[in-house]
């Protein structure tokens, strides 16, 4: 049917990234199978698998059936293909082979039924013929022959019936045996895998790097970073010893040491505002309703077999209403800020404002809330999948003022929701001023759309200098951006805030699970918000938030008026016990001051008594000295008189 062809034209386009014209010629040859059309377009040499971001199914019919292979008969992540080893025909290499008749290393995946390795598609394509030879001897009745597959490079699933990536709990035990193999084997002084496949160097000018495709990727879906393979010695971490806690990592933030942080957000770190999600129970892709959609039947459809058809390119520029009137709440909510910046949020504002040393934050998140954060300057953020707070046309490109965009949007699109009364009744596109097409839209990556051009320059720019990669609320499931976290240099600190541990498949460790402790990923585990308030208070930024307590989700405001109000309790506590202090000081010193005046003046009436006896010595003494001179001058009268009686006798 129709609708069967246009969803295999777009599926073709937004899971694996190819022209609409060229997945539209593929159908048309081919038929409407994806997986025949998909190995038709790369068989061809039409095109090459670069699709956005990969969401793995999680429930595979054949995992059960086809997943055989142990854990312990996991080859060598070094492995490498032997096809024609065990088969004469050479012919229809696309790569060179050696001389022991082995395919080139790099792309390479082992078979989870048998356990053979047989490279990709891009190298000689054995892996395709594995397991289309297997699916012709249809040794288990079901047709699907051995067609489950690991990569040896990424260590993601592929499943070549469902033609998907997986995700399965009995996945687990073969995907951790593999990070074992690949990143276990550690030098106990540095921590440091023996394989470390397109890890960033800090000796790279990444502006004189060529750019090319990474060797990681077995699928195709490699991304031009430029950063080579390196082999290091051992290592001398700029943190010293792995942080136990937010203050080890907040001190090691603050430190001359740490230069350059870059930090890699996803949706746990916006989680707490309340956005509405899309793709779980009860979100925008369960509860959508194709019948109240401005589309034909043949559309409707196609988003009734697949939501996300909605919201892709090609169908945008056939037809942008569905669409814009799926996001018409979002896009007004955004604006109007119905849904708040996190503690999250200004973590990373005032990691730039107090400390100039954010080089850039990589959130996968659409929703623009880092747009509330005034002092976060719009260059320092990388919007991989494109930012809900800004707009621009899907055809040229060009950008539209996002006020004007969501006043048209208001007026011409109308409201599937019926809570908007003002709307209108009808929808009408909105035209591009430059180009005047019809394709206006939220600068969000549409499925089949490729990622911001400034994300693959950005990070070979950021990477080779990084100190400290923080890692927010991400599964780390979706390329590329989870690969930032194995290139950032391997001296790095790496800090991961998420209420889950994550990255096994990306190299992370936990603690002493292979055998020797983690030297550079600390863990915060629990709520995020918490997580980083915890942080705050450590850098001594808690002052810095109560500015924007009133423009905070409610349950965050609150954990922080809390917080500000212990601080405060803690500070008036102090402030007593100084007061008392202080106090029972004055007490001492009046006291001392007391005995001073006390002892003063019994010094001064020690003084007047010795002055009064020195008087009365004085007194004493005069009077023993006039009594001596009174009986002096007695004496004297009596010679006088003597003299006298003497002179008359002898007269």
């Amino acid at each position: 049917t129709v609708a069967e062809t246009l969803q295999a034209i777009e599926q073709l386009s937004s899971v694996f990234g190819f022209d609409w014209d060229v997945a539209q010629k593929a159908v048309e040859e081919v038929g409407t199978d994806v997986k025949v059309a998909y190995n038709y377009i790369l068989d061809q040499n039409m095109g090459r698998d670069q699709g956005g971001p990969i969401v793995p199914v999680e429930d595979c019919p054949h995992v059960s059936m086809h997943v055989r292979i142990k854990p312990p008969d996991l080859p060598s992540p070094s492995s490498c293909c032997d096809y024609y080893q065990a088969n004469s025909n050479k012919g229809g290499a696309k790569s060179d082979i050696n001389e022991d008749g082995m395919c080139p290393p790099g792309e390479n995946w082992v078979c989870l039924q048998c356990g053979v390795v047989r490279c990709s598609r891009y190298v000689n394509g054995h892996s395709i013929v594995h397991y289309d030879e297997t699916k012709a001897k249809d040794e288990d009745g079901d047709g699907a022959g051995h067609c489950i597959v690991a990569s040896l490079g990424d260590l993601s699933v592929w499943c070549h019936e469902c033609n998907a990536y997986l995700r399965h709990p009995s996945l687990d035990p073969l995907i951790e045996k593999l990070e074992q193999l690949k990143f276990g084997d550690e030098d106990e002084n540095t921590g440091m895998a023996d394989n470390q496949d397109d890890i960033g160097r800090r000796d790279i000018d990444a502006s004189d790097e060529e750019v090319t495709e990474s060797s990681s990727s077995d699928d195709g879906r490699g991304i031009p970073f430029g950063l080579e393979e390196a082999e290091f010695g051992p290592l001398e971490y700029p943190f010293g010893t792995l942080p136990k806690n937010m203050k080890g990592v907040a001190d090691f933030i603050l430190s001359e040491k740490c230069k350059s942080i870059v930090i890699l957000a996803g949706a746990g770190m916006s989680v707490v505002s309340g956005i509405p999600d899309f793709r779980s129970a009860g979100g925008l892709y369960d509860t959508l309703r194709p019948e109240l959609l401005t589309a034909s039947n043949i559309e409707r459809e196609l988003f009734a077999a697949d939501p996300t058809a909605a919201l892709s390119q090609p169908l945008f520029v056939q037809n942008p209403l569905p669409c814009l009137e799926l996001m018409r709440p979002f896009m007004l909510g955004t604006r109007a800020e119905k849904w708040k910046a996190t503690l999250a949020h200004r973590f990373v504002e005032l990691l730039h404002a107090k400390t100039g040393k954010l080089t850039r934050l990589y959130t996968q998140n659409i929703d623009g809330l880092e747009g509330q954060c005034h002092q976060l300057p719009r260059d320092k953020v990388i919007a991989v999948h494109g930012s809900m707070d800004q707009a621009d046309c899907a055809m040229c490109g060009s950008a539209t003022d996002y006020g004007v965009f969501c006043d048209a949007v208001q007026r011409q699109i109308k409201d599937i929701t019926n809570e908007d009364p003002n709307a209108p009744s009808e929808s009408k596109a909105i035209a591009c001023n430059v180009c005047g097409y019809n394709t206006v839209k939220p600068s969000i990556v549409l499925f089949r759309s490729n990622l911001p051009e400034e994300f693959f320059r950005r990070v070979p720019e950021d990477i080779p200098e990084c100190d400290c990669l923080i890692v927010i609320g991400t599964s780390l499931t979706v390329a590329p951006a989870n690969t930032l976290v194995f290139r950032v240099p391997p001296d790095a600190l790496r800090v991961f805030v998420n209420r889950d541990r994550v990255g096994r498949h990306l190299g992370v460790m936990y603690g002493e699970e292979y055998g020797a402790p983690s030297t550079r990923d600390y863990f915060a585990l629990g709520e995020i918000d918490k997580q980083f308030l915890d942080l705050m208070c450590e850098l001594g930024w808690l002052d810095d938030l109560e500015n924007v307590i009133d423009d905070l989700p409610e349950a965050s405001a609150e954990m922080l008026r809390q917080r500000l109000e212990s601080k405060n309790q803690e500070e008036d506590k102090e402030n007593a016990t100084k007061d008392q202090d202080q106090e029972e000081l004055g007490e001492e010193s009046k006291a001392e001051d007391a005995d001073a005046q006390d002892g003063l003046v019994a010094e001064k009436a020690d003084a007047q008594d010795a002055m009064v006896a020195e008087n009365e010595c004085a007194d004493a003494q005069d009077s023993e000295l006039s009594s001596k001179k009174d009986e002096g001058t007695d004496i004297k009268d009596d010679g006088v008189a003597k003299k006298d009686d003497s002179q008359v006798k002898q007269d």
